[in-house]
């Protein structure tokens, strides 16, 4: 169970469409609160391993590493195609 402030807080974010910031201990329940609040709403649940040192910009590029390199990869074939339709 929630307390009120959080449980407050909850409701704000969820109302106002604002992402709710968790910080705390290892073991505390923020990845339990996360994960039921997507359950109650039918939502993903996506969960970002923070730490320090970790800013916005390396946690968004690094955020779907596998779909930027495989459309880096895609690219860099396209450009090879260009190339190859070039010298003919």
């Amino acid at each position: 169970m929630a307390d009120q402030g959080l449980a407050v807080s909850l409701f704000l974010a969820l109302r106002l469409g604002r992402p709710l910031f968790l910080e705390g201990e290892a073991g505390v329940g923020k990845t339990s609160l996360a994960a039921a609040a997507a359950a109650a709403l039918d939502a993903d649940l996506i969960r970002l391993q923070c730490y320090e040192g970790l800013d916005i910009s390396h946690a968004v590029y690094e955020w779907d590493y596998a779909r930027q390199l495989l459309e880096l990869r895609i690219l860099d074939a396209a450009g090879d195609l260009r190339r190859i339709a070039m010298r003919s």
